[in-house]
Order: structure tokens, then C-alpha cells, then sequence
């Protein structure tokens, strides 16, 4: 096997932009990179791989004489994978490897899947590879990202259920588990997954993963965004300060209903969030208005659980306001006396739609009081 050279980055000597490592980890941005005239001073064998070109000249690529040559030539050798005859890319990977363990540095290769994979199928070697330039006709590239995307899920398989987000029984009584959370990779992964394809989980499954998640994103210090829907479902032991008026666009949406909804708003005092999500999908149910979830209201468990609430159109005394109560809902309590009765019902049923009708003094009175201790 062959490959090309011309027009080709191997490793950071060929990146004259830069661009290979704009997005790389700030371990790798911080390493430091020996001037190329440099490299002159080292034997072949400080090097993972020796191109011999049409005109008989050498290139020698993938330096490895020192621990941050090292990692950079793992960086870059992961992104040129493509440009690598199989064969060889796997060689130039083990002599990668022996020099990313002769410096100790193999807690880093969490950040490199390729060199996982040639590790844990081939022993590490210290032998430089040469080729000769010409066409590549087949890559490993693609043959390890599958490797690995096996592995991957066969370790998966292998964890019990208490690394998944949701574990539960298909209709058939099969087990399910998805959204593995048992390291901060697949916890981000289950983030995004979750946002992505949350309204294709039966409502009663979305409480108990974002839960979950959560959990796990507060375990391994990952950020999720505000407006992510894991912030909808993750707080089942608390009401959502907006129950009220989703409660009364429901009753709005389906007026036969109203009286039920008011007679369930009425028991909020003497069930748990989670049993009180349960009947309000029950009454959903019951009047056909589950297909309106996540297009004209929010489903049960939402309604009953979120802690979000749109700010960006609000002014800052306002969302200051909107934003303490997603965060403590039980300020809520700390208004009363402040308003008149009517005006004291309307903010917290619709506090955002009541904030736009307040006098400034008035808020200034309830931002004051919510920010008490």
C-alpha cells in the first residue's frame, strides 16, 4: 500500500493554518511544537512514519521523541486517518502508541478513539513505517470508526441498569435501556439525544430520564442549556410556578373539561407532583388531548414539572423577576401582601402576562422581597 502526499495534512508541520487544531483540547493547543528546522537534529525512528516521494526524497511525519510530540502527532494522526493506506495507518498508530506509553501519557487517550481501538486489537509497536507516495485506494478510517462503534457497544451492553437513564419493559415485555450515563461522554451524548428526540418517549418515560440525566450532568460538571427540555422533566419533586396557566389554557382549549381541571388544581395541596402529573394525563386522556402535546400545550408532565420560561422578550427587572421564581418557586409566597387580591391571583397563574401590567414600584417591590433570605 501507497499513499499521497501532495496536498495532504499529516501531522502539524503540514497544517500551516492551523485549522486541524482550532477546536482540539486546550492540552493539545498548549503543547509545545518544535520549530521544523529542529527536527533535523532526530533519527528516523523518532518519527512514526517516512514517505518516500517519486523523486527519491524522504518526509518524515508524526514526530514521537518527546511526550507533546507525542500528543500532537495521536491529534493529528486521528484527523488524517482518511489520508492512511489501512495497513499502514494501523502501524503508524501502534508506533504512536509506544511512544504515548513510554511517556506516560496514557490517560490521554480518552481523547483519541482511533488509537483506542488499534489498542486494544494490536499490541504497540516501536517500528517507523515507510510507504511510498502514491494514491490511496482504501482507508482504515472507516473500518476502525465501525470497530469502534462496536466496541462501543458491546461495553455498553456489558454495564448494569443502573448506568441508563431509563430502563424499563417494551409492549412485548422485552427490556429497554437507553441514554447510558455512566461516563461525562455519553451523558453529553444523552443531553442532546434527549432534546432531540424527547417527544418520541410515552410522557410517562420522559420524567424519570431527564431525572436522570440531570443527575448525571451535575455528577460529571456538564452545562445544559436553558432551553434543553430536560429542564421540563427534571424536577419532578416540585410544582411548576406556570401550572396554573397552562392548567387554564387546557380548560381554554377544551371548555367540557374545565370543571375537572379546577377540581384536580383543588387537590394540588394533597398530592405529589408525580401523582398529580399522573392524573392530569389521565383527564388529557380521557378528552382526547393528548395529540395536542408539544403542539398547543405543553404534555402533563411538563405542565406539571417546568421550571423554564421564556425571558429573552421581557424587560431585565422582569425576567430577573421570572427567572428567580423558575429557580425558587416557593417565593412565590413572599409576593403576597404586595398586590391587591385579583392582581396577586392573575401573577401566579400568568406571572409573566401580570409582570407586562405592573407598575415599576411594583416590581421593584417584588424583585426586593423574592431576593430576601
Amino acid at each position: 500500500m501507497s499513499l499521497q502526499l501532495s496536498g495532504r495534512v499529516f501531522d502539524i508541520y503540514d497544517d500551516l493554518t492551523l485549522n486541524t487544531v482550532k477546536d482540539a483540547p486546550d492540552f493539545i493547543k498548549e503543547a509545545q511544537v518544535e520549530d521544523r528546522a529542529a527536527l533535523d537534529k532526530y533519527p528516523d525512528d523518532a518519527f512514526a512514519l517516512i514517505i518516500l516521494t517519486n523523486d527519491n526524497k524522504e518526509h518524515r511525519k508524526y514526530p514521537v521523541m518527546t511526550k507533546e510530540a507525542s500528543l500532537l502527532s495521536a491529534y493529528y494522526f486521528e484527523n488524517a486517518i482518511d489520508n492512511l493506506p489501512e495497513g499502514e495507518a494501523v502501524a503508524v498508530g501502534q508506533k504512536i502508541l509506544n511512544s504515548l506509553v513510554k511517556f506516560a501519557a496514557e490517560e490521554y487517550l480518552e481523547h483519541f478513539p482511533v488509537l483506542r481501538t488499534i489498542a486494544s486489537h494490536t499490541p504497540v509497536s516501536s517500528d517507523t513505517v515507510r510507504v511510498q507516495e502514491s494514491k490511496v485506494n482504501r482507508t482504515v478510517g472507516e473500518s476502525l470508526r465501525k470497530l469502534a462503534a462496536e466496541m462501543d457497544a458491546k461495553s455498553i451492553d456489558a454495564l448494569p441498569d443502573t448506568a441508563f437513564a431509563l430502563v424499563t419493559t417494551d409492549k412485548e415485555g422485552k427490556k429497554v435501556r437507553k441514554y447510558p450515563v455512566h461516563d461525562a461522554s455519553h451523558t453529553q451524548a444523552a443531553i442532546a439525544r434527549f432534546a432531540q428526540n424527547y417527544d418520541k418517549l410515552p410522557p410517562k418515560w420522559r420524567t424519570v430520564t431527564a431525572k436522570k440525566i440531570a443527575e448525571a450532568a451535575k455528577k460529571h460538571s456538564l452545562a445544559v442549556s436553558k432551553d434543553n427540555p430536560l429542564n421540563k422533566y427534571a424536577s419532578w419533586d416540585e410544582y411548576s410556578f406556570l401550572l396554573e396557566q397552562r392548567m387554564k389554557e387546557r380548560a381554554s382549549l377544551y371548555p367540557e373539561a374545565r370543571i375537572e381541571y379546577q377540581e384536580l388544581l383543588e387537590k394540588k395541596a394533597q398530592l405529589d407532583p408525580v401523582d398529580f402529573a399522573e392524573e392530569l394525563y389521565e383527564v388529557d386522556k380521557k378528552h382526547d388531548l393528548t395529540p395536542y402535546y408539544g403542539k398547543v400545550i405543553e404534555d402533563a408532565y411538563a405542565t406539571t414539572f417546568d421550571k423554564t420560561a421564556a425571558t429573552e422578550t421581557l424587560s431585565p427587572i422582569d425576567a430577573e423577576i421570572i427567572e428567580l421564581l423558575t429557580a425558587h418557586p416557593e417565593k412565590m409566597e413572599k409576593v403576597n401582601g404586595l398586590l391587591n387580591e385579583a392582581t396577586l391571583f392573575s401573577f401566579r397563574s400568568n406571572p409573566v402576562n401580570t409582570l407586562k401590567q405592573l407598575m415599576p414600584e411594583e416590581k421593584e417591590s417584588i424583585l426586593g422581597a423574592l431576593k430576601e433570605e
